[in-house]
């Protein structure tokens, strides 16, 4: 029996193990530093902002304008991304991040640096962050054969994780604790070691009939709206992004409110309450290094059962049983269960939609979870101060229990030929 003849559910595919080729290994360096650049500067300018105007608004108001461009250049991007060469885009993004971020460390060497100032490199970097995570979304099947997805997903992913949690974080706040401007230094030979990186690429991100600048092209909202038809073709692709969504808003909720669970129900400090938030990237780091062979070994739908349980479960926990050690527990399973499904959603993206549309599907499916993060802090904050602070948990577990089992049918109806058109939508078996 081949590859092709196995149900669907099954991974089976022989080249899982494999030794990963020399282009993917590019791509996964760039990825890492540029991410290990931008979880170092993701603390240094907070730490900044609060060194040049204290005042909880202006930090806030930063965090916002940070979170601003994916609302408002998320399906733009996606157009953008299927509509250009790929490689060179991301190459050119990186050199705008090393000219803002080159000029920026000047200033903040000199003393400089202005609350003004650091707004609009937020902004700027902000821009170039959702430009350049869509567009690297539709690189992996360029430099992988479809039975490495899983594993180059997983591997991907769990230096994503690594590198802008683990690593960035804590060498953020060392970096600015040695010079204010030290951080952002760091963040500019991060976006350099990334831009050559991918300059060494030896193969197109973008499929041949993409590659001609001269084809012809569709009207760009035409293009984007032929993006959104694609992502909402197939009914397992629809599930899925409302799925995750729900799992999205359910996490803005429960963030939103966590320290004051540390600290009011846990009786914890800021210790427990560093550690307690690092449970998420450890379990994520363990659900998505080797989320590969999971897929592998359990098959496709038990894998995201497994996933979406683990989510779920989480949050009940930390909304019935009030104990650090249940916290710390629950805190690794949600990010088991995030890393485990978030590598198997994306392989199957990346199979079933033709590769001139990833980068718009991503982009329409980024768009609806990012958008939830508003809506989600807010509901968490009203829940807990309406009723208590482990409403927001519970309703949060509820909340995606529920979603998961009115699409559950979908969900798990993994297509057997992922080859849709936007013509001709998918219909899964």
């Amino acid at each position: 029996m081949s590859a092709v003849d196995k149900p669907a559910d099954v991974v089976a595919e022989t080249a899982v193990g494999k030794r990963l080729p020399a282009n993917y290994w590019r791509l996964w360096g760039s990825s890492t530093s540029s991410n290990l650049g931008d979880g170092v500067r993701a603390t240094a300018i907070p730490l900044l902002a609060a060194a040049l105007d204290p005042r909880p608004i202006v930090v806030a108001a930063l965090s916002a304008v940070g979170y601003l461009p994916w609302l408002v250049f998320s399906l733009i991007a996606g157009g953008v991304a299927d509509r250009v060469d790929r490689r060179r885009l991301m190459i050119r993004l990186q050199l705008v991040r090393i000219a803002v971020m080159g000029s920026f460390s000047v200033l903040v060497t000199v003393g400089r640096g202005e609350i003004v100032v650091l707004f609009a490199v937020a902004l700027v970097i902000g821009v170039t962050e959702v430009f350049f995570d869509t567009t690297a979304a539709t690189a992996v099947p360029s430099v992988l054969p479809s039975t490495q997805l899983e594993q180059g997903n997983s591997r991907l992913y769990a230096a994503e994780i690594t590198a802008n949690e683990f690593v960035g974080s804590p060498l953020g706040a060392g970096l600015f604790a040695l010079r204010p401007a030290a951080p952002f230094w760091f963040g500019l030979l991060g976006s350099s070691t990334s831009g050559l990186l991918l300059s060494r690429i030896t193969v197109p991100f973008n499929p041949p009939s993409a590659d001609d600048d001269t084809a012809e092209q569709d009207s760009f909202a035409a293009s984007i709206r032929d993006g959104v038809r694609m992502a909402l073709a197939s009914p397992f692709l629809r599930a899925w992004t409302v799925v995750l969504s729900m799992a999205n808003l359910a996490r803005a909720m429960t963030i939103s409110v966590f320290v004051l669970y540390v600290l009011d129900l846990l009786h914890g400090g800021k210790l427990t309450f560093g550690v307690l938030t690092a449970m998420s990237a450890v379990g994520g780091l363990a659900g998505g290094w080797r989320a590969d062979l999971l897929i592998e070994r359990l098959g496709r739908r038990a894998a995201a059962v497994l996933g979406t349980t683990l989510m779920i479960s989480s949050n009940l926990i930390l909304g019935l049983v009030v104990q650090t050690e249940m916290a710390a527990l629950a805190g690794f399973m949600f990010g088991a269960g995030v890393g485990l499904n978030n590598v198997l959603f994306i392989s199957m993206r990346q199979r079933m939609v033709p590769p001139e549309y990833l980068g718009r599907v991503a982009s329409v499916q980024r768009f609806v979870s990012w958008g939830l993060l508003p809506l989600g802090a807010l509901l968490g904050g009203w829940l807990a101060a309406s009723w208590n602070l482990r409403a927001p948990y519970l309703v949060a577990g509820v909340l995606v229990a529920v979603f998961a089992l009115l699409f559950g049918r979908s969900l798990m109806a993994f297509p057997e030929v992922p080859t849709p058109s936007c013509d001709e939508p998918v219909i899964d078996s």
